[in-house]
């Protein structure tokens, strides 16, 4: 893809809806390779860097197509809105995926998580009726597949949004140099 002439709100369009439409395409691999990848770390962790590289490549992209300079601000509000559009994008898929195509499918996916909860927690030795309490809590709250609950966490996932891309927006920002003009205005 080549940009030439091309505005900070369209290329954070272009990019939200590229990675928005990654992430879909990702949950829908995992779901055809079953609930283990859907909920393994290892996915997750694979997921989180190829997305922590896409947003720093946008970033630098942009940055190069901008002379070479973007600043914080600017930094920090391309990889923001990129990440909100996505993350709108994938959540709503999410709903689309837990209400429609597969109403099973949460069910099946908090069962897998306590299945793994258990697991993890006997290789720690933790006491069986501390377990039992913590399962017997989880069983009682199956809600977070909700629609109210999935549309709350995208909201949620906006904090992490701003977090992601203050960091990033440290990484990919460059000042531009100062100005022979600006310079002369500075008391020394």
């Amino acid at each position: 893809m080549r940009f030439t002439s091309i505005s900070m709100k369209n290329y954070t369009l272009i990019c939200g809806l590229i990675l928005g439409f990654l992430g879909v395409a990702i949950t829908g691999i995992t779901y055809g390779m079953g609930i283990q990848a859907m909920i393994s770390l290892w996915t997750t962790l694979m997921v989180f860097l190829l997305f922590t590289g896409l947003y720093l490549y946008f970033g630098f992209r942009f940055r190069k197509m901008n002379g070479g300079y973007l600043i914080f601000k600017e930094a920090f509000a391309l990889l923001f809105f990129i990440s909100v559009i996505s993350s709108v994008i994938s959540g709503l898929f999410m709903i689309v995926l837990y209400h429609a195509i597969n109403p099973a499918l949460p069910g099946q996916l908090q069962d897998a998580a306590i299945q793994k909860y258990i697991g993890w927690m006997q290789r720690f030795e933790v006491p069986k009726a501390q377990i039992d309490e913590q399962v017997a809590r989880m069983q009682l709250d199956p809600s977070q597949y909700t629609v109210g609950n999935q549309l709350r966490g995208i909201a949620i996932s906006f904090i992490w949004s701003a977090a992601v891309a203050a960091v990033l927006g440290l990484i990919v920002k460059r000042n531009p140099p100062p100005t022979l003009e600006n310079t002369l205005d500075q008391p020394e």
